[in-house]
């Protein structure tokens, strides 16, 4: 899987908070806060809130294991995230209608979702190459569908991206932060909500293949302009998004625990036993320079321990067990 570099998920991040939620912050503050989770540099409590809930949703898009493909249990794993800012039951579909979506064309009340005819649709969407404009119609088709009470658009976005990763793309999905390109998609997205007029969704793939993410200005950078790559989020970037670590993670419906590395499950027990994800972990970034730091993300915490990605369980005292090129421990301090 090719994950998307520091650049790009703050351009995802930034571009649909300021789009969708209307974040007020810049894009230097919004990046700053990812890589640090220093609340200071972040101007109001409301953008506060909506970047810890992006924050959160990234971390579960970028940690997913993509060898089990998209289906609905992602999506709303995606949407589970978004606890402050978004529906009253995060990650939990419609089963009512009881939203409707203001656009400049009319409001737009979207019928009770039914989750056989999404599971189809999304297993159609996703089967592909994972183009620009395949990955632009998977987020059409679920910003329109309106699954949950709220967050919407921002899972559609992410869970888009993830189509883009899971098939080593290369490309992010973002949307245009600025007018008259902004303007411009919000009415054709609205065209399609409302008159089944799908040009948004050719038109966002070749704006996003003419554009390869946002500047330091959150502006869009030209795709022939050069810009400098950060080292993928998801491996080793001592800048990546700072985690929150120590909490619960969101799980979804019965299950004890979150689908973690090979789709094995974590019982929030004794072990992680190798998981990516489990159902008492969160994601913590921890200084490069800190001892044994091997990786600022790929790094999650259990009770007692803090452990980078390798083969070797990773119990609650610190050590280790099993067999393996061993994993690198130390005692948790975040």
């Amino acid at each position: 899987m090719k994950s998307l570099n520091t650049r790009q998920l703050t351009g995802v991040l930034y571009s649909m908070g300021r789009t969708f939620d209307n974040l007020s912050s810049t894009y230097m503050a919004t990046r700053e806060f990812l890589r640090t989770n220093n609340p200071a540099v972040i101007g109001s409590r409301q953008d506060l809130a909506l970047l810890q809930d992006l924050r959160d949703a990234a971390a579960w898009t970028l940690h997913y294991d993509y060898e089990n493909g998209i289906d609905v249990d992602y999506v709303r794993g995606i949407n589970a995230q978004l606890t402050r800012t978004a529906a009253i039951e995060p990650g939990t579909i419609r089963t009512t209608s009881n939203i409707f979506v203001r656009t400049a064309r009319g409001d737009y009340y979207p019928p009770v979702p039914e989750r056989d005819e999404m599971e189809n649709a999304i297993e159609r969407l996703t089967n592909g190459k994972g183009t620009l404009s395949e990955a632009s119609r998977l987020f059409a088709y679920l910003a329109r569908v309106q699954p949950f009470g709220d967050g919407n658009k921002r899972t559609a976005l992410l869970a888009a991206n993830g189509l883009l990763m899971m098939r080593d793309n290369g490309h992010s999905l973002i949307v245009p932060t600025e007018d008259p390109d902004r303007s411009a998609f919000n009415d054709m997205l609205a065209a399609w909500y409302l008159n089944d007029d799908d040009t948004v969704i050719g038109w966002l793939a070749t704006w996003n293949q003419n554009h390869q993410t946002l500047d330091d200005n959150g502006r869009p950078i030209e795709e022939e302009t050069s810009v400098d790559d950060d080292p993928v989020a998801g491996a080793s970037d001592p800048t990546a998004i700072a985690m929150r670590a120590n909490e619960p993670a969101n799980t979804l419906g019965s299950d004890s625990g979150r689908k973690g590395n090979g789709g094995k499950r974590c019982d929030g027990d004794s072990s992680c036993a190798g998981h990516d994800l489990c159902s008492h972990t969160r994601w913590t970034s921890v200084p490069a320079n800190a001892p044994q730091a091997a990786s600022s993300l790929t790094r999650g915490v259990c009770p007692g321990s803090l452990w980078t990605m390798a083969s070797r369980p990773c119990t609650r005292d610190g050590s280790t067990n099993g067999g393996g090129t061993g994993r690198s421990h130390r005692p948790a301090t975040a």
